[in-house]
């Protein structure tokens, strides 16, 4: 039997244990844990679930989400976007916990940020110097404005990289704020309590895998329901046909029995006015 030799509890530091600071959001360390709540979670999931589909035909195209990335600049710091969008990568598939920018020889062209209320500061002020240093295309910060009492009001910045700088990208006139490396419009929704991704072609709402799944299976079940409806139509369009058959049978039989009752009566009047004839003539 192997007994381990454990220090005591009180003495075990774990990663998740240490203080986290605004710096370490900034340049996480493996096995930083920023507590971000669920909120925060399902927006970084809606947003990464979308953008893979968005990107799911370009397969070398990756879409991290969490990753560090590491510019191979002295005196950049690193962070871990909530979302990175990179073209160009040698080997999408291969697991990463870190992106190395010079040794991938590619760099994101788009980040996205979910802003956590603990740690707003350096998503909307430090990080976008360092995308901007760090030759980022364009960056979306999505912001729900989450306070204290759970009232959230969400909004959007986003910038993009003009000879060098960022410049704020105005929305249009619905509010809407065009992404050109993904060809897709980012907006609040009417009441502010979310997010949704439009297609730049086609103008339609991109949902994430589960929305899109149970949006599929009720429009199937709306088709099922119209063709159950429809066939029941035509059963009782061939009920009524059958039954129309049916009674212009019986009018046809009808007006043949009366037909054939008129000439045997005109038989049997001729029949009599020939009789009476007949005894006319003897008379």
């Amino acid at each position: 039997m192997i007994t381990a030799l454990l220090p005591p509890a009180d003495e075990i530091t774990l990663p998740w244990d240490r203080e986290l600071t605004e710096a370490d959001f900034l340049d996480p360390r493996l096995g930083d844990h920023f507590m971000q709540g669920h909120q925060h979670a399902r927006d970084v999931e809606k947003a990464h679930n979308i953008l893979r589909f968005v990107h799911h035909k370009n397969p070398h195209t990756l879409v991290t989400t969490d990753v560090k990335m590491v510019w191979g600049r002295r005196g950049l710091l690193n962070p871990a976007p909530d979302v990175a969008v990179i073209p160009n990568v040698a080997e999408p598939m291969r697991p990463r916990t870190s992106f190395f920018v010079r040794e991938e020889e590619t760099r994101p062209v788009f980040i996205l940020e979910v802003v956590s209320p603990k740690y707003r500061r350096p998503d909307v002020e430090a990080k976008v110097s360092i995308y901007e240093q760090a030759g980022v295309a364009e960056y979306f910060i999505i912001d729900s404005n989450l306070q204290p009492d759970e009232q959230m009001q969400y909004e959007i910045i986003a910038y993009r990289l003009i000879r060098g700088e960022y410049q704020p990208i105005v929305p249009d006139e619905q509010g809407r704020y065009y992404s050109y490396t993904n060809h897709i419009w980012f907006a609040v929704t009417p009441d502010r309590q979310g997010f949704i991704v439009i297609d730049g072609d086609s103008e339609v709402l991109i949902l994430p895998d589960e929305e899109r799944a149970a949006a599929a299976a009720q429009q199937a079940e709306q088709y099922r329901q119209e063709a159950h409806l429809a066939l029941r139509e035509a059963e009782s369009a061939r009920y009524q046909a059958e039954s129309a058959r049916q009674e212009a049978d019986l009018a046809r039989q009808q007006a043949e029995a009366e037909a054939a009752a008129r000439a045997q009566a005109e038989r049997q009047v001729v029949d009599l006015m020939a009789e009476l004839d007949r005894l006319r003539g003897r008379a």
